[in-house]
């Protein structure tokens, strides 16, 4: 599943939510990251 639909399945989130989302996102997938290197 792509962002995009998630985001059309439910476009009653509100904007700070995503915003929470992605520095969730970005908090797992930094440190995964930096082991992959």
């Amino acid at each position: 599943m792509s962002d995009e639909q998630l985001l059309v399945s439910s476009p009653k989130v509100p904007q700070n939510v995503m915003k929470w989302l992605e520095q969730q996102v970005e908090t797992l997938v930094l440190p995964l990251h930096s082991l992959l290197i």
